[in-house]
């Protein structure tokens, strides 16, 4: 009768070590909680600055709001500020940001404007006060993600502002729990239906909740607002950090305040820290 409790509770014991958060420090939870964050900065693609540009994060500085921004590597190696993998939404050319090195890169606009900035130059503008939430684009084998993880930490060395980073990629947010465990990291997830296409079945089910936490152990989760999951509820039992993205409607913004420590938003002027 006594091997079924056992088995229980060792399958149990398992559970809580694969989805186990960080807890953060206090000083940390206080920096950068209760606050909004411009996706890829305070942008409007149509008619203002265009997303991840340069103007975009001073414009988002100047309301108050911390910004979310993502990083990825070029053909040779240097680090800018872009979310897509290919340039042809923004600029209508069918080419790989990982096939095309930084030289041809600045040749190129987005929405016909504004210029695809290097990592370090929007560090160099932002304001130091208000925070950064750094995604990390890791998508490629092993020896990538090292290469993106060490040169954007080799940025961020020299930074005196306040950051923190994130990816969907439990491994390369372990990265930094085994290179730099001082810089906060965070774990992005969201329903397994949005990771076709991306990973298999099985992968996509566990990162949808939270099951690769092993491998990252985040300080907080990055979770997609249209989705939730269990193991989410946990998250905030055992006091992690939870981030809700990407907000695109102030009346959700407003019913997410209560129930989130930060929200990650576009579209619409918020109030940059709340009650």
């Amino acid at each position: 009768m006594w091997i079924i409790p056992l088995a229980v509770i060792f399958v149990f014991s398992v559970y809580i070590f694969l989805i186990f958060p960080v807890k953060p420090r206090k000083e940390d939870s206080l920096i950068f909680t209760k606050r909004s964050y411009a996706h890829r900065g305070f942008h409007d693609n149509e008619n203002g600055p265009s997303e991840n540009s340069i103007e975009a994060f001073i414009s988002a500085a100047k309301h108050g709001y911390g910004v979310e921004l993502d990083v990825q590597l070029t053909e040779d190696k240097q680090p800018i500020v872009f979310h897509d993998s290919n340039l042809n939404r923004t600029s209508g050319i069918d080419k790989n940001i990982r096939e095309i090195n930084y030289e041809e890169l600045k040749t190129i606009k987005i929405f016909n404007r504004d210029q695809i900035p290097l990592f370090i130059d929007v560090l160099d503008h932002y304001d130091r006060s208000l925070p950064i939430i750094i995604e990390i684009k890791s998508e490629g084998n092993r020896e990538w993600v090292d290469e993106i993880c060490r040169t954007t930490y080799e940025l961020l060395k020299g930074y005196s502002g306040i950051y923190c980073i994130e990816s969907f990629d439990p491994i390369a947010v372990g990265w930094f729990k085994k290179n730099a465990p001082h810089v906060i990291r965070g774990q992005l997830a969201s329903h397994r239906k949005n990771y076709q296409g991306s990973t298999n079945p099985i992968t996509a089910f566990l990162l949808q909740n939270l099951m690769l936490n092993f491998i990252s152990r985040p300080h907080f989760i990055a979770y997609d607002h249209e989705s939730d999951c269990f193991n989410l509820f946990l998250m905030k039992l055992f006091k992690a950090i939870i981030f809700r993205w990407t907000i695109k409607d102030e009346k959700r913004h407003h019913e997410l305040e209560g129930v989130s420590d930060g929200l990650i938003f576009e579209g619409y002027t918020p109030n940059s820290i709340w009650k």
